[in-house]
């Protein structure tokens, strides 16, 4: 059995959805699994194989102080990190910044380092130099690392490049996330493409699902980050103008984000302030619940690798409207599982709203077509088939 370190940004957090998967199976699988934060969401500093451990970021005004108890509790990683710095980068800042990130990997001796982000490789890439030759390092590719940031970071994609091919295997979650790797000048025999995967078991309907129509109002649900580049001011434009039709509609809004002030302020000004609610972050069943209890499902994304929510919102027999963006279109054909849009096009959005909240027995068809169609490709079991090949190709 092997020794694995999963590398995180934060510890319990609902972008963790997969790494916490992935522990619990390599776990279960009879391997030692220690995750290793990368912020400050645990202050533990625990290095023993098998348990958690944190480090503040690097440029936090805690990172020194946790950095010397790493290294008063683990000398031996950190003077072999701190050997290794000096003889690859010299007597230098960057040097101490690799040994200080390589020290809690070193610590936990790792048969396989699995990095979260690409995002991670990319600020860790110093300190993956350091670790031992044999170890082998996995990196998963989601979809804004690899399909947002470089458009905005150009100078960046070289680099990432560079550290992508020095790994042993890249996990991306969709076709379109690889298919950008590969333009990046990644090699392709190191990729290896595994879909998020929904427990359609925990994800099943306790009640009916209810037509629309079927009461007054009719309830629409969006669950993600309040942030820009989930667009949900093409989703207020567009609910505007289902609503503008003279549909009776409520719109939940389910996140938290540095958008929220921004968007509140839309819809007052769009006048939907008294039709759209915004709850803020739910914990895991009452955002089911939220699922579970709406007519219609709408992801109004820039960029998506392949949405969680909107798998979700399909195995709980929701009819779901989505943008034809990164993965969405692999998992969702149009008019058949779901309906696909434009991005940032709240008419083309509001089309597809009034034509699911017009036509009752469609959008049912639609919701049940959608739960179906994830038992194609995107089942728990099916994703932990594919995890294990991976690793079994390392170890």
């Amino acid at each position: 059995m092997a020794r694995i370190t999963l590398v995180v940004n934060e510890f319990d957090t609902g972008s963790e959805t997969f790494l916490r998967r992935l522990a619990t199976l390599l776990a279960g699988d009879g391997h030692t699994v220690t995750e290793y934060s990368l912020l400050e969401s645990r202050t533990t500093h625990q290095i023993e194989p098998g348990r958690a451990m944190a480090l503040p970021a690097a440029n936090s005004a805690g990172f020194p102080l946790a950095a010397a108890k790493l290294a008063t509790r683990s000398s031996k990683a950190s003077a072999t990190a701190m050997s290794r710095a000096t003889a690859r980068f010299g007597r230098s800042s960057r040097a101490v910044r690799a040994a200080l990130h390589a020290a809690p990997l070193l610590a936990t001796r790792p048969d396989v380092v699995h990095l979260s982000f690409s995002g991670i490789a990319l600020s860790l890439a110093d300190a993956l130099e350091l670790l031992d030759p044999q170890t082998r390092v996995i990196v998963s590719c989601r979809g804004t690392g690899e399909l947002v940031s470089p458009v905005l970071h150009p100078e960046r994609v070289e680099a990432l490049s560079s550290v992508l091919n020095r790994c042993d295997r890249v996990h991306a979650v969709s076709e379109a996330v690889a298919g950008a790797v590969v333009g990046m000048g990644v090699d392709r025999k190191l990729i290896r493409v595994i879909r998020p995967a929904v427990d359609t078991n925990k994800f099943s309907r306790k009640a009916t699902y209810q037509p629309i129509g079927s009461d007054s109002q009719i309830r629409v649900v969006s669950v993600g980050r309040l942030h820009w580049i989930k667009d949900f001011s093409t989703l207020l434009g567009a609910f505007g103008q289902l609503r503008d039709s003279g549909c009776e509609a409520q719109l939940t809004i389910i996140g938290d984000g540095p958008e929220k002030d921004a968007l509140q302020y839309r819809s007052f000004v769009l006048g939907l302030a008294g039709s759209v609610v915004f709850t803020g972050p739910l914990p895991p069943e009452q955002v089911r619940e939220q699922l579970e209890g709406a007519h219609l499902f709408v992801l109004s994304s820039l960029s998506e690798g392949t949405s969680n929510a909107a798998l979700e919102a399909m195995a709980l027999e929701l009819p779901v409207i989505v943008t034809g963006v990164g993965g969405m279109p692999e998992v969702i054909e149009d008019g058949v599982n779901g309906w696909v849009v434009p991005p940032s096009n709240p008419a083309k959005l509001a089309e597809s709203m009034t034509r699911a909240v017009s036509n009752s027995s469609l959008a049912e068809q639609i919701g049940q077509a959608g739960r179906a169609s994830l038992a194609k490709g995107l089942t728990l079991e099916m994703q932990s088939s594919a995890i294990r090949q991976m690793y079994q190709e390392l170890l």
